[in-house]
């Protein structure tokens, strides 16, 4: 079983597709929603059912999210913030996290680079996720998120994947069995062509 959370539609359509999730870049409340019900549909199949497959997320661009909350946030002069947290972050880190604070488990798969990518798999560790992450040059993203009277994000642009960092990626991928569940999860960097997903939901559709 595939899911998809991605903000482009991949040309091609496979029957092991059972969710394919458009998701608006402008709508913060949208992407969060989509997440839920990915968690919710995991999360009942296992629990309902006598399925005892590996869930899998995979994750691209994994972030250290660095979230402050600002009284009257004003661009262009000194703010001061009322709150901080610090966080992983990345859809598919999100879908793995949700799904271990209910109680299922699941491997999150992605790349990680530099010592922000060393504080991400930490972090990770620390909430309890199984986490397998493939080591890339540079440094993971941060993401700053401001919540004030409107939410503003600043998102970092991420480690740099390499076709080799690809191949390792589906050679993990291949392990997946029947009954499994693959969550394909957020935008492809730069570095990484649009087929990517294509190429994935292909191997899974084998």
């Amino acid at each position: 079983v595939v899911y998809l959370l991605n903000n482009k539609t991949p040309e091609n359509n496979f029957n092991t597709i059972n969710a394919v999730s458009q998701l608006n870049e402008n709508s913060l409340v949208l992407r969060r929603e989509i997440i839920v019900k990915t968690v919710r549909k995991c999360y009942n199949v296992r629990k309902e059912t006598e399925d005892t497959g590996m869930i899998y997320t995979v994750t691209f661009s994994p972030s250290l999210d660095y979230t402050v909350t600002v009284d009257n946030f004003e661009a262009g002069t000194l703010n001061r913030t009322r709150g901080e947290r610090i966080a992983p972050g990345g859809k598919g880190v999100n879908v793995s996290i949700m799904l271990h604070r209910l109680g299922v488990e699941s491997t999150a798969l992605g790349f990680s680079g530099g010592f922000i990518g060393d504080a991400i798999e930490k972090m990770l560790a620390e909430e309890g996720v199984t986490a397998d992450m493939i080591r890339c040059a540079g440094n993971s993203r941060i993401n700053v998120k401001i919540k004030s009277r409107a939410e503003t994000e600043i998102n970092g642009t991420g480690a740099v994947i390499t076709p080799e960092g690809i191949s390792e990626l589906k050679r993990r991928l291949v392990a997946l069995t029947e009954g499994d569940f693959l969550v394909l999860a957020g935008s492809v960097p730069a570095s990484v062509t649009d087929r990517t997903y294509c190429e994935l939901l292909a191997m899974a559709a084998e």
